[in-house]
């Protein structure tokens, strides 16, 4: 079995900022040599999260803003 480690790293600005790892991803994957079998993707910090999200054209700018400040306690459902 063939294991690979890698590491991205980037830096958001804050309130609800999003990036998209996706080609980031694809080119780790496609300089590892690896052709088959899964990506584990991990992230460090107290307020950090990965995520999935389909590409909606206004998503990121319209709908993820409305739910910026929303408590823990509240919903926000996209």
């Amino acid at each position: 079995m063939i294991a690979e480690h890698n590491t991205i790293s980037c830096e958001t600005d804050g309130d609800s900022h999003i990036i998209d790892l996706t080609a980031n991803v694809q080119e780790t994957v496609a300089d590892s040599g690896v052709n088959t079998g899964q990506a584990a993707l991990l992230v460090h910090g107290s307020t950090a999260a990965l995520s999935t999200l389909e590409f909606e054209p206004g998503l990121v700018k319209h709908d993820i803003p409305q739910c910026d400040g929303a408590s823990s306690t509240s919903r926000c459902l996209l």
